[in-house]
């Protein structure tokens, strides 16, 4: 799903929720003690009362139990109902025959609608977990996800751990899916989006923070112009070529073959008595082993290729596989397209990790 259809799931869940009865939001102490993690997209239609009937590839055995439900990506509990009871797995007829209360429409002028909404959902089994009582919360609740939660949520855990002092503001979102996650998270639990780097706003006036948020503010240093001798990382000394995007600048390192691009913040600049008097053979011999290995820039002059559509496999299976070799997670892929722009994502990580190694083995 692309993001602006994501914008618009969750748009339509908020007036949604505006429109029908909504219940008193409970304290942090009284929320449900699960809730279910599900799209926004399939949340609005339980929060109207449309939907009462979830379907799920696995059973459960609650039964008469109050749970929440957490729009995946939002960071927030919408609000509860009662999960009365699991009924399953279904057969074709009773799939069939449940179509108005889980949503689920065979398509139009199908021979057995039980066959082709199962082909459709592409489950060897069937659940339906049938709800009742279902209502949005006067305000919705803030939550940090825990790392690894695919179906349920520890709720009250994770309300305490978005409303504790001193944690909320550690919480940081995901800038793809607005997942509120929690401090110590390096990457977004539902959609694999890298945290954040600190910002120029997140340090004090006249001090930067280094681009992978390792250390603390330091004072800021005068911006690089071209032709500016800089120092970039152990000593290594290059020459500003040229501008690249905005703050960012082309920076022909000693020793190095191709330009490589640079965020302001990581460079300083050189005044002509710090700089090194090397001459230029020294500057083009091969350049020693050391943290600059460890960072894994892209070379202008060879920007990686993204891999072509026939590459990315058909199979789901397959698609999982290789997501899962590239060390991503395919948890959160719901839809097919999803898991096909997912497996894109793996070829790219894939080839930039062939290439990094075959430079090193040069």
């Amino acid at each position: 799903m692309s993001a602006s259809a994501r914008a618009d799931a969750l748009a339509a869940l908020e007036a949604a929720c505006r429109r029908v009865p909504r219940r008193p939001t409970p304290s942090a102490a009284a929320v449900p003690t699960t809730a279910l993690l599900i799209l926004p997209e399939w949340l609005t239609p339980i929060m109207t009362g449309e939907k009462t009937v979830e379907l799920r590839a696995i059973s459960s055995l609650k039964r008469g139990v109050r749970i929440g439900f957490c729009g995946s990506g939002t960071g927030r509990c919408w609000g509860e109902a009662t999960f009365l009871h699991c009924e399953g797995p279904l057969d074709d007829a009773r799939l069939a025959a449940l179509q108005d209360a889980h949503g689920v429409r065979a398509p139009e002028g199908a021979v057995d609608a039980g066959a082709a909404i199962r082909t459709a959902l592409n489950w060897n089994k069937v659940y339906a977990w049938h709800l009742t009582a279902a209502a949005p919360y006067e305000k919705p609740l803030d939550y940090v996800h825990p790392s690894g939660a695919i179906t349920w949520v520890d709720l009250p855990a994770a309300v305490a751990a978005a409303t504790a002092p001193g944690v909320a503001t550690d919480a940081w979102p995901c800038p793809q899916c607005t997942l509120l996650n929690a401090p110590a998270a390096a990457a977004c639990s539902a959609c694999d989006t890298s945290r954040p780097r600190a910002t120029d706003a997140a340090a004090p006036e006249g001090y930067d923070v280094d681009s992978d948020s390792s250390g603390p503010p330091r004072p800021r240093a005068a911006a690089p112009v071209v032709g500016d001798r800089v120092l970039r990382l152990d000593d290594v000394e290059g020459v500003v070529r040229a501008r690249g995007r905005p703050g960012w600048f082309m920076v022909d390192l000693d020793g190095y073959d191709s330009a490589i691009e640079f965020e302001a913040s990581e460079l300083r600049v050189l005044s002509p008595a710090d700089a090194s008097d090397d001459s230029d053979d020294d500057r083009n011999a091969p350049r020693a082993a050391g943290r600059f290995d460890e960072f894994a820039f892209r070379e202008a002059s060879a920007p990686p290729r993204s891999p072509r559509p026939e590459a990315v496999p058909e199979s789901v299976g397959e698609m999982r596989s290789l997501i899962s070799s590239a060390g991503l997670s395919s948890a959160d892929c719901v839809e097919k397209s999803e898991l096909r722009a997912r497996s894109v994502l793996a070829l790219e990580r894939l080839a930039e990790a062939k290439r990094l190694r075959d430079a090193r083995n040069e």
